[in-house]
C-alpha cells in the first residue's frame, strides 16, 4: 500500500472538486456555503465530528494550511485519512 497522498482516491476526489469549484461559480459558491454535503455528494467519506471551512485565496492574501502533527506516542495511518492535501493555487 503506497503512502503517496496523490495515490489516495480522497486526494483524487477533492482535487476533482477544486476543479469543478474553479469552472463554475454556482458550484463553488455551494462549496462555500455547505461544503461537507459537497464533498459528501463528490464521494468523499467526511464524518459528522469533522468541521469542514472553505478559504478563498485572493490577490493580497493567500491561506497557507498545515496538517495537524500527530502527537509523538500517535502514529499515523494514511488509510486513515481522507483529505490529506489540499491544493493552493496563487494568483497570478
Amino acid at each position: 500500500m503506497s503512502t503517496d497522498p496523490r495515490e489516495n482516491r480522497g486526494y483524487e476526489i477533492v482535487q476533482e472538486v477544486i476543479a469543478q469549484a474553479l469552472a463554475d461559480d454556482e458550484y463553488r459558491q455551494q462549496l462555500i456555503d455547505d461544503p461537507k454535503t459537497v464533498l459528501r455528494e463528490a464521494g468523499l467519506n467526511v464524518p459528522d465530528e469533522v468541521e469542514i471551512e472553505v478559504h478563498e485565496n485572493q490577490p493580497d492574501r493567500v491561506h497557507f494550511v498545515l496538517p495537524t502533527a500527530p502527537a509523538a506516542e500517535q502514529e499515523l495511518d494514511i488509510d486513515e485519512v481522507d483529505i490529506v492535501a489540499i491544493s493552493y493555487h496563487w494568483p497570478i
